[in-house]
């Protein structure tokens, strides 16, 4: 039984992380129309408007992907 709810967990946790991973891609995407790293960055360097109240793009963008990846890299908490 405690493998079940393990399983469930890291489930979720994945689920979880490739959301916050999709939203990456889908901001980058539809601000910067590219997900090449350096196109990203010159175009926040060339925009430094704020977004929501005190985040610029490259804040949203940074924590939706320190988001992802700490959420796909802590499954292993799970594991009984």
């Amino acid at each position: 039984m405690a493998t079940i709810k393990a399983a469930l967990k890291v489930f979720t946790i994945s689920q979880l992380g490739d959301l916050f991973f999709f939203i990456f891609i889908f901001t980058a995407i539809s601000q910067c129309e590219s997900t090449n790293f350096e196109a990203v960055l010159i175009f926040c360097d060339l925009n430094e408007f704020r977004y929501l109240g005190h985040l610029s793009l490259v804040d949203i963008l940074a924590l939706t992907l320190a988001s992802a990846m700490l959420l796909k890299s802590a499954q292993f908490i799970f594991f009984p």
